[in-house]
């Protein structure tokens, strides 16, 4: 067996698209090891898969599995627009906190503290 996937893909704050569908051998939908090459090598460049999204399956495992991806540099191609309702979209949501630039933000204030 084994599951296809599907991704949406994201980069700061802009929806990208879509990643068609591509096969993993590995069937469990919460083992992104076999994802994150396959995006990867079609992308062009590295890629964080942040989320599950929606899995047409049973148990946890094979069917199709569409996740929501972050590539760390914009890539060159343009991807294809997602077939799907915005809501469906992901979303940037949580604290101001939990960005990748608050790090350092965070090291500029602590080192500005008198503590």
């Amino acid at each position: 067996m084994g599951r296809t996937v599907s991704a949406m893909v994201t980069h700061g704050t802009e929806y990208l698209g879509m990643v068609s569908e591509f096969t993993v051998d590995v069937p469990w939908w919460s083992d992104v090891g076999a994802v994150c090459p396959g995006l990867r090598e079609r992308l062009g460049v590295p890629v964080f898969v942040l989320r599950l999204l929606r899995a047409d399956g049973d148990g946890m495992r094979d069917g199709h599995v569409t996740y929501h991806a972050e590539a760390l540099t914009r890539p060159a191609a343009p991807l294809a627009p997602a077939d799907v309702d915005h809501a469906e979209r992901p979303r940037r949501s949580g604290p101001r906190w939990a960005s990748r630039a608050s790090p350092a933000r965070g090291r500029r204030r602590r080192a500005g503290s008198s503590t």
